[in-house]
């Protein structure tokens, strides 16, 4: 549990300093873009394992993602919502060696003012170049987040996940508790 808290001072902290404070209630807010249409976001992805981990892959890791996908909005009285689905690939660097994740990305939003909670699901492939059949595996990485609007197209993201990946010899799982830093990138 002290490598939990450790890691969540060592993430929390900075990402607090990346995104300010609400707005108060007598300044203009900033809208992200409200219109359909592509959309990019790149995370940087920290990872701890949970429980048992000893097994390969299994105790932390580091990587980048990058996802492109498409944002269709709505409106109802107070809030604008979208939802996002996109393909992502990237990176993750365990302690025993490198995996490629290829995956779909699904993320429901409820923007309000600049600030913007979200729930997302990813979920696909972990793919090793090594040895395809003994390291690639599946995940699923459910959790929530919020993004701050910088700029009309451009936002910052925090989110908190629980990875879950497959090991393909025992049928047996690994979990992660990740955070997810990233940026997103609305075009006009």
């Amino acid at each position: 549990m002290n490598k939990l808290y450790h890691f969540l001072f060592v993430f929390y902290f900075p990402a607090a300093i990346l995104v300010p404070e609400i707005t108060a209630s007598g300044q203009q807010s900033m809208a992200f873009n409200p219109n359909s249409g592509y959309i990019n976001i790149t995370e940087f992805i920290p990872a701890i394992g949970l429980a048992a981990t000893q097994a390969a892959y299994s105790k932390y890791f580091f990587g980048i993602t990058n996802i492109n996908g498409y944002q269709i909005s709505f409106k109802d009285n107070m809030t604008n919502k979208k939802l996002q689905t996109g393909l992502g690939a990237g990176v993750f660097f365990y302690n025993e060696g490198t995996l490629f994740p290829l995956f779909l990305d699904f993320r429901f939003i409820w923007e309000i003012n600049n600030i913007a909670p979200y729930v997302f699901a990813d979920g696909g492939g972990l793919l090793s170049f090594k040895d395809f059949n003994q390291y690639s595996r599946l995940f699923a990485d459910p959790g929530l987040g919020v993004r701050y609007t910088v700029a009309e197209s451009l936002a910052v993201n925090l989110g908190i996940g629980l990875h879950v990946q497959s090991r393909n010899e025992t049928h047996a799982h690994d979990s992660f508790i990740n955070l997810k830093l990233g940026l997103v990138f609305k075009p006009k």
